[in-house]
C-alpha cells in the first residue's frame, strides 16, 4: 500500500515514485514482477490517472521499470552493486518544534474581537467633535 500526503509540498506523483524506487531496491519488489495497472492504482490511491503515469514514467526513464505492449509495467533487474543505496536508511533532520505561541492578554485580532467591546457611542461623540472643531482643515 502506497500512502500519498497532500501536506507534503513535493508533488504526489513525486511521493508515489520515492515509493515504488524504494521498495524496488530495497527488494520487497522483486524483478520481473508486475506493477499495479495505472487505472487500479489510481483508483487505489483516490488520485488522478496521470499521477500514477508520472510516476511511472519517471520509474521507466530511470531504468526501475520496463513495459510490455499491452501487459504493463514490470520491475526491471537491477545489479544491486551498481543502484544506488535506497534513502530509507538515512536519517532524517528533524525540524526543531515550532516555539509555543506567546500569550497575550487582549486579542486585536479583526476577527476575534466582540462588537459590543467597542465603545461606539463614545467613538462616535468625539469624531463628530473633531469634524466640527477643524471642518475647515478638511476640505
Amino acid at each position: 500500500m502506497y500512502i500519498l500526503d497532500t501536506d507534503n509540498p513535493a508533488p504526489l506523483y513525486q511521493q508515489l515514485y520515492s515509493q515504488i524506487r524504494e521498495r524496488i531496491l530495497s527488494g520487497r519488489l522483486p524483478a520481473d514482477s508486475r506493477l499495479p495497472s495505472v487505472r487500479h492504482l489510481a483508483a487505489e490511491l483516490s488520485t488522478s490517472r496521470n499521477t500514477v503515469e508520472g510516476a511511472y514514467q519517471e520509474l521507466y526513464a530511470e531504468g526501475y521499470i520496463y513495459s510490455r505492449p499491452r501487459s504493463g509495467y514490470f520491475i526491471s533487474a537491477l545489479d544491486q552493486e551498481a543502484a544506488p543505496l535506497s534513502l530509507v536508511h538515512k536519517p532524517r533532520k528533524r525540524a526543531p518544534l515550532p516555539a509555543p505561541p506567546p500569550h497575550y492578554d487582549y486579542d486585536f485580532h479583526p476577527a476575534r474581537l466582540v462588537p459590543e467591546s467597542f465603545p461606539a457611542p463614545l467613538w462616535r461623540k468625539l469624531f463628530t467633535e473633531s469634524l466640527r472643531e477643524s471642518s475647515r482643515d478638511l476640505v
